[in-house]
């Protein structure tokens, strides 16, 4: 397991990956750019299996679903992205 963090593929100066919502509301959302370029820059060392994106939007990972995703191929190369933000931009996650 290798981790790399965001930061280092933000847009600007201060290392910036989060961002207001759009139209307010409560949380911060992760940007696109950071996240698309790190994912980029990642795929072009090693190819990827399969890019598992887990947010609090989505269904609960829990022991069951790993057991079937452990299960899908052996031995697996998956590149996880994990995040703690409320959300991120829809269009990323249909559309990477």
């Amino acid at each position: 397991m290798h981790l790399h963090h965001l930061r280092q593929f933000a847009i600007n100066k201060h290392g910036q990956v989060d961002d207001m919502q759009y139209g307010g509301g409560a949380g911060m959302v992760i940007m696109c750019e950071p996240l698309s370029k790190a994912i980029e820059s990642l795929q072009a060392v090693r190819k990827y299996d399969e890019v598992i994106y887990l947010t609090p939007d989505g269904k609960t990972l829990n022991q069951p679903m790993a057991n079937k995703l452990s299960l899908l191929r052996k031995p697996a190369d998956d590149l996880w992205s994990l995040q703690r933000y409320r959300s991120t931009y829809q269009g990323f996650i249909c559309h990477p």
